[in-house]
């Protein structure tokens, strides 16, 4: 089959000239009679045959010679290698080349990681190109990155991008890519052999769309071929610590802080004695616990312990014995160390009593200690009423707690509304004084704070004998995911007797100011709050407790009193203490929610705005390429912010600011199940592999990547034969011109 330059081939209409010229020459003569015209008229009619046959024979050559040149110019090609080759040249070639560059590719043989063998791989495929060809060269992962978007000449350029290219510690996703280079190649001229070159490991996760990909490349098999390079063997055993999470307690500093890690076995073979250690800030490990057995794509969380020695950042690593998947072997995560914590508890019912009151079990929930220690915790709690509330200022305070409060004024409310937005934390307990329209109203509607509506207060708080629970089955949340461990006790033995019924906020209504004033403290970009979600459930299937991003800040919304008029939750200490303590934690790191995100994901900072113009200088962590990169402070929806988005390696990041640096910690993705993480060694399997197989030449792990190349055919070009024939032709015209030009 022959490729031919179609725009090329307008040159072939050039065939016309010497036919013009010819018909051009059998104009009329003026008749002159003379006396021996009539013997030159009778050698005429002699020799007139022979002189046409002469004329027709000279001018097919001309054409020929003229249709050879335009055609050696349109570069005709035949898909087969064999037809034509050696003499007529090869053909050139057109090609994209995909190196997956996941983590998955720094599996390695004991010597040298798949990354550097799908490397060499494609510099091989490179030597197999003829001179003239031209590449591109695309990073998949479960994105793509296009270091050469477009084929370039220059094959060295190309080179250098494949010996520069590192990993990254993303997953991976095939298809974007496969699709990608499709579309680059349908771009470029016929007459070019069109090759699509990829280089990996063969994981089942990377061909997840499977489908969608033999099915983009059956569409243009006719038109180019595809090559997938595969690189390494059968897969090894693999564990990694898949997720870790500091355990919902304040980080305060001194003091013992919990962290559960989670480690998984992608092998086929039972794990034994497996340890698990956690550092901090990169000192000998703190703690350490064996896994005793752990069964195929199964997972066990352990528990560790740190100390943070002074305030501020540390990061925080859980690592496992090295294997030869090394990029899953540790996982770090940053905690910011606070020295206290301050709580303004306002009490809607201080009541003579303060055991009566309103806010008594908060308080020894939030400061569960001796009075003689209470100096020394760590939580600082305020008490006020809300009488007395005009006298105290929010920014004195981490976190506000609303026991009962009937309402706030307007200027309360605004203040409360800027106050959660700058990063703060607000716990809001209802009771039989609130002023539900004062909540939906004011708090929801106006300042957009809550993640739901109050409802009616159902139950009867006198009828002990009827009552709802917690639901134990809807532990799932932070706040509570202790309680799926049946040793931490049961979540559901507080008995609810009066509640409000809380309806979750769907879509966040239109914030609306009463005033030009309070539009500048909060301006309306800013009002704008992120999703609910429940936190508990009780048995009827209600929400209990539901919580809300809001801005920088964070609201969690009971649906009964923190006291006993409703329920006596307070009374089962050993549920309300850490209960209390988990969503003070919870609220505490509202404005620290960010500090840990997935590959990819964007770090994101506000500093203060005097910085505003000013250079913040990112550090990346050691594993990443390149050193610090600068980003400016601007202005983001009326807020100084400073982004940095090449987060495509896990471990630490420091941004830089004038007045502080701040430590981020970028985190691999959390996989839904074993199978789905990029951490999961497992290839395609022999009946997936002939699939693609059907669709592209799948070379696999020690085959010869040029033979598969010159079975399929690069295709070899049919220039140069045209040119040499079109040489021949013309040289044969002159000869025959002279000859028949001689005198007969």
């Amino acid at each position: 089959m022959a490729f031919l330059n179609p725009l090329l081939l307008l040159g072939t209409t050039a065939i016309a000239v010497p036919i013009i010229i010819h018909l051009m020459n059998r104009r009329k003569y003026q008749i002159v009679s003379w006396a021996a015209m009539k013997f030159l008229r009778a050698s005429i009619t002699r020799n007139r045959k022979r002189l046409r046959i002469e004329d027709l024979l000279l001018l097919l050559l001309r054409c020929m010679v003229i249709l050879l040149i335009a055609l050696a110019a349109a570069r005709p090609a035949l898909r087969s290698a064999s037809a034509g080759a050696g003499f007529l040249g090869p053909r050139k070639v057109a090609a994209v080349l995909i190196l997956d560059n996941s983590y998955s590719m720094s599996q390695t043989d004991g010597t040298t990681s798949r990354f550097d063998q799908s490397k060499k791989s494609l510099l091989a495929a490179m030597d197999t190109f003829p001179s003239g060809s031209t590449a591109s060269l695309s990073l998949a992962s479960d994105s793509v990155d296009a270091l050469v978007p477009e084929p370039t000449v220059d094959l060295n350029l190309v080179r250098k991008a494949i010996n520069d290219a590192r990993m990254c510690d993303r997953a991976s996703d095939l298809s974007p890519a496969i699709r990608s280079a499709i579309d680059v190649l349908n771009k470029q001229p016929l007459g070019a052999s069109r090759e699509i070159y990829l280089a990996t490991d063969g994981q089942a996760l990377a061909f997840k769309d499977l489908d969608g990909i033999t099915r983009a490349l059956d569409q243009v098999k006719a038109d180019m071929r595809a090559h997938v390079v595969l690189a390494g063997g059968q897969p090894t055993q693999n564990l990694a610590v898949s997720e870790m999470r500091l355990g919902n307690e304040i980080p305060a500093v001194g003091r013992s802080l919990r962290f559960d890690v989670e480690v998984t076995n992608f092998g086929t073979t039972v794990a034994k004695n497996v340890p698990v250690t956690l550092a901090i800030d990169g000192r000998p490990p703190s703690d350490q616990a064996i896994i005793d057995t752990l069964d195929p794509l199964r997972s066990r969380t352990v528990t560790l312990y740190g100390r943070m020695d002074a305030q501020g950042y540390h990061a925080v690593t859980a690592a496992l014995p090295a294997d030869r998947l090394p990029a899953d072997d540790t996982r770090t995560l940053v905690v910011h160390a606070v020295a206290k914590v301050s709580v303004l508890l306002v009490d809607g019912d201080p009541r003579d009593s303060a055991r009566d009151a309103e806010t008594f079990y908060l308080r020894h929930a939030l400061v569960p200690v001796a009075a003689k220690d209470v100096a020394d915790y760590f939580v600082k709690a305020t008490v006020v009423s809300a009488t007395d509330l005009a006298n105290a200022r929010f920014d004195d305070f981490d976190v506000v707690v609303l026991a009962d409060v009937p309402e706030l004024s307007a200027a309360q409310a605004e203040s409360l509304s800027s106050y959660v937005r700058r990063g703060n934390g607000l716990l809001i307990f209802p009771g039989p004084r609130t002023n539900v329209e004062f909540y939906n109203n004011v708090l929801l509607k106006q300042w957009n704070l809550l993640p739901a509506s109050l409802g009616e207060a159902r139950g009867d708080a006198d009828n002990d004998q009827k009552f709802i629970a917690f639901s134990p089955t809807d532990v799932s949340h932070p706040i509570v995911s202790i309680w799926k461990d049946p040793a931490n006790g049961d979540i559901s033995r507080a008995k609810f007797f009066r509640t409000y019924l809380l309806k979750p906020v769907e879509n966040p209504p239109p914030a609306t100011h009463p005033s030009a004033e309070s539009a500048t403290t909060a301006p309306s970009d800013a009002l704008a709050a992120g999703a609910t979600h429940t936190i508990l459930r009780y048995t009827d299937g209600t929400p209990a407790m539901m919580e809300r991003d809001v801005a920088l800040g964070r609201v969690v919304l009971s649906a009964s009193t923190a006291a006993t008029e409703w329920n006596d939750l307070p009374v089962n200490a050993g549920l309300f203490v850490p209960l209390m303590q988990r969503t003070l934690g919870w609220l505490g790191a509202a404005a620290d929610r960010n500090l840990n995100v997935t590959v990819g994901d964007e770090l994101v900072v506000h500093p203060s705005p005097e910085l505003l113009g000013q250079e913040a200088v990112v550090s990346r962590p050691p594993a990443a390429p390149g050193g610090t990169e600068s980003r400016r402070v601007e202005l983001a929806d009326h807020v100084p912010t400073v982004t940095y988005a090449q987060t495509n390696w896990a471990g630490v990041y420091n941004v830089q600011l004038a007045d502080k640096t701040l430590m981020f910690g970028v985190q691999r993705p959390v996989a839904d199940s074993p199978e789905d993480s990029e951490s999961n060694p497992a290839e395609l399997s022999p009946a997936q592999l002939d699939k693609l197989a059907a669709s592209a030449d799948v070379v696999r792990p020690g085959a010869s990547l040029a033979e598969s190349v010159g079975r399929g055919g690069v295709g070899t070009e049919l220039w140069f034969a045209a040119a040499v024939a079109a040489l021949i032709l013309a040289a044969s015209e002159t000869m025959l011109q002279q000859w028949f030009s001689k005198s007969k």
